[in-house]
């Protein structure tokens, strides 16, 4: 059974004192697990019946504290002075109580912090000598906060330090107010100290988070119409079941200011379509939020179910201002001009997508984007008013057509698939780096709770990306679409195809693919190298250990591949002013933490060339007497076999770089619908046969098979060779190499082939051993045998006594 809330009837008595007639009260607070305190129904309650009647000067706002305060020019705003009341007259510590004379009850049993609200953690900065809190790890989660979420959260920041600027010149003015907190034992540092505007946040938190909307001033929009309501504090907001609503006041009936001096009382109606049972909670609604707002102004989300979103029963929104931006900053002068009408229209800011009803991005961020594609990208000088583009871009606006052109339309949907391809990959690196925050925290702390809200904020743009990534345009061009309040624009949609939620998109796949075809790639070429140094070895081939060192300069590649990668926003000024970890390459950023790593490895490899070098040079001299065994001392005879090994090498490189271009081309590049895809596939055997032929050929110089240069030549030549080159920096150097390796192949095979017939097969064909020199016992009969002559005795040297 739920508990009490402890100073629930320390509020009543108070309320009671206020004119309350509290035996009418028909709920009361309790804990609830998961949901802390809440308000529930003491018995069984019929649709629209009042709860609780609350009265006026029982309010804190604006008419209720005013009289309390010294007059200020300009004036205080409620939200100022609210919280100003709030900060003059917090509890010393949670376990006491406020020693406010108007308020103090109520104020007791207001939330004592708001460590878990991410604005505490924007405002707090983070204390490097002390111990990790669970407010570092608040720090580390903003961190990991989608970046139009982070956005508002400013905006909501800005809004409060405006506030307690206003406040500190107003306690400067007035210090007798400071001092008499004091007199009551608030012990308040001077004004400058974060300390006081850690206090100033709390009250102005409890002020944005539970003020409501209550009629105290002549005209609706007046921001002053805004109460804290005494016992609606505890009620839990929803967003699907049925909730309270408060019963319309006599001034808001009548749209007038209210007569009274405090104003008018507020009551609680109980759900309109629901009887309440006994025990049942009953819950308000904030209103029409989105997920961002709840979370930037309130601190919690509506929690998205994955079967709900997969049925398109929950809306999900990503708001791509702060992308949409970049767009403009890059037109210079246009995107100056395009900001000025898109102001004048109000349709500057505030761009979204959305998930539900259908698929579709705001009416506000269709317009910007149908005015950004109308003027050409070559254009210098914005066009006037009455410019064709701005007659025919008003029209839609206007509604006289539904499309600029079929041109404009194809390519602000392009462009919108591009900034949706950025939110899911964005999404997928922040997913990974978020679930490894605030683990060790206990699984009750709301560390756990508000990581998972910042998990389901991704998960709600990225499939609101996903979803807005398809063609959204029916065959007559028409859509349907959210104007700037998010009314429905009835226009005829089409319903794009279902996209998985976790789905990722190609251009995130050919992301992922590159880096790990290249590290793949790598590890090949490594095995390769082991394989050519035992092979070097077992033949004595200095040329072959030599080439051996040219292929280490791939290791050098890894540093531009993985930055190709990684980094997709190379604009200097836009990573400045929209910063992303995951895509951005500045200071801060993923590349920037791996890049060390990546210098390290070719710096080794570069390093251990000056040792191998030495080694090759001694095993240059151990070897000429293997090789001198083989052709013997003629000259003509050792250049034909210098030529023979160059060949055999040329063709074990011209094997891997093969391998090479055809896993990227498979890989990355080709597509498995298109026919040059099976093609390449069956090119694989027929070029690994073509190459061992080419070799027995050389080898037992078979001049018939020498057409093999041919068929090589016509397997490596891509007929698209220009589409391959440019895809990735690892694609060309291969090709590059391939190309110059199949030329210098088909070079000295000619050669080798004019070496053919003239005594050289005989010493290609035996295997390499060291020469076993027999020294007879008498120097007249010592002989020695050449093997490039069949070895044929040497006559007997002459010795000169």
């Amino acid at each position: 059974m739920s508990g009490i809330h402890p100073r629930w009837d320390a509020l009543l008595e108070w309320l009671r004192q206020k004119g309350m007639n509290t035996d009418d009260i028909l709920v009361e607070a309790r804990t609830s697990e998961g949901t802390g305190y809440g308000l529930y129904a003491l018995r069984q309650i019929p649709p629209s019946t009042p709860l609780f009647r609350v009265p006026a000067k029982a309010m804190m706002n604006i008419r209720t504290l005013v009289g309390l305060y010294p007059k200020a020019r300009p004036k205080l705003t409620a939200t100022q002075i609210m919280s100003l009341h709030l900060l003059l007259h917090r509890p010393c510590s949670p376990n006491d109580t406020s020693k406010d004379n108007v308020f103090g009850p109520y104020i007791s049993v207001l939330p004592s912090n708001f460590e878990a609200h991410p604005l505490t953690w924007l405002i707090r900065p983070r204390d490097p000598r002390s111990e990790k809190d669970e407010l570092d790890v608040g720090h580390d989660l903003l961190e990991h906060t989608p970046k139009g979420v982070l956005d508002a959260l400013e905006d909501v920041a800005t809004r409060f330090r405006q506030d307690w600027e206003r406040i500190c010149q107003y306690l400067r003015d007035n210090p007798v107010l400071l001092a008499e907190a004091k007199k009551r034992g608030r012990k308040l540092e001077p004004l400058a100290s974060s300390a006081v505007e850690q206090e100033f946040l709390w009250g102005w938190l409890n002020v944005n988070t539970r003020c409501i909307y209550h009629r105290l001033c002549p005209t609706r929009p007046d921001p002053g119409n805004m109460t804290m309501c005494p016992i609606l504090d505890f009620a839990n907001h929803t967003d699907d079941l049925p909730h309270t609503s408060p019963e319309p006041t006599r001034a808001e009936i009548w749209n007038q200011a209210p007569s009274k001096a405090f104003g008018d009382d507020f009551v609680l109606l109980s759900p309109s379509n629901k009887t309440l049972q006994p025990g049942e909670e009953v819950f308000l609604k904030y209103g029409a939020h989105s997920n961002r707002k709840l979370f930037t102004e309130y601190g919690f989300i509506n929690d998205l179910d994955l079967g709900s979103l997969e049925s398109g029963n929950m809306e999900c929104e990503a708001d791509i201002t702060w992308r949409m931006l970049r767009f403009f900053t890059k037109r210079g002068n246009i995107g100056t001009w395009m900001e000025e009408l898109l102001k004048n229209t109000n349709y500057w800011g505030d761009w979204t997508i959305h998930s539900t009803p259908e698929p579709a991005p705001s009416f506000r961020l269709i317009t910007a984007l149908r005015l950004y594609h109308s003027v050409p990208p070559e254009r210098i000088l914005p066009p006037h008013e009455d410019h064709a583009i701005v007659r025919r871009w008003r029209d839609t606006i206007y509604g006289n057509c539904d499309i600029i052109s079929p041109e404009n339309e194809s390519a602000w949907r392009e462009t919108l698939d591009k900034v949706c391809i950025g939110i899911d990959t964005e999404t997928g690196v922040y997913l990974d780096n978020l679930n490894k925050v605030g683990r060790e925290w206990a699984t009750d702390s709301w560390v756990h709770y508000m990581r998972r809200c910042l998990l389901m904020l991704w998960r709600e743009q990225q499939h609101a990306a996903c979803h807005n990534s398809s063609d959204c345009s029916s065959s007559n061009g028409r859509y349907h679409v959210r104007d700037g309040a998010g009314r429905r624009r009835h226009h005829k949609p089409e319903i794009p195809s279902t996209i998985s939620f976790m789905g990722k998109f190609h251009h995130t796949n050919a992301i992922g693919q590159t880096l790990s075809c290249y590290l793949a790639l790598f590890a090949l070429a490594e095995i390769f190298e082991l394989l050519m140094a035992f092979d070097a070895l077992r033949l004595r081939n200095i040329i072959q250990l030599i080439g051996i060192l040219a292929m280490m300069v791939f290791a050098a590649l890894q540093v531009h591949q993985t930055r190709t990668a990684l980094v997709q926003e190379d604009d200097i000024q836009s990573c400045l002013n929209n910063f992303s970890e995951a895509l951005c390459g500045g200071s801060g950023s993923l590349w920037q933490r791996v890049q060390p790593f990546l210098v390290v490895a070719p710096c080794i490899i570069a390093a251990s060339w000056l040792f191998m070098l030495f080694w090759i040079k001694q095993l240059y001299g151990e070897f000429g007497w293997a090789i001198f065994h083989v052709v013997g001392a003629n000259p003509k005879m050792k250049t034909m076999y210098q030529y023979y090994q160059i060949m055999i090498c040329l063709l074990k490189f011209d094997f891997f770089c093969f391998t090479g271009v055809t896993m990227q081309l498979l890989i990355i590049v080709l597509s498995k619908d298109k026919a040059e895809f099976g093609v390449t596939i069956a090119a694989i055997p027929v070029v690994l046969v073509l190459l061992s032929l080419c070799g027995v050929a050389v080898q037992r110089e078979i001049k018939s098979a020498t057409f093999v240069m041919y068929k090589l030549v016509r397997f490596y030549e891509p007929s698209s060779r220009e589409q391959y080159l440019t895809t990735r920096a690892t694609l060309t150097v291969f090709t590059i190499v391939a190309f110059v390796l199949l030329f210098a192949t088909f070079a000295v095979g000619l050669r080798c082939f004019y070496d053919f017939d003239q005594g050289l097969q005989t010493s290609k064909t035996q295997s390499l051993s060291r020469p076993k020199m027999t020294a007879k016992a008498s120097s007249n009969n010592m002989s020695e045998y050449q093997a490039g002559y069949q070895g044929a005795p040497l006559g007997p040297r002459i010795s000169i006594e």
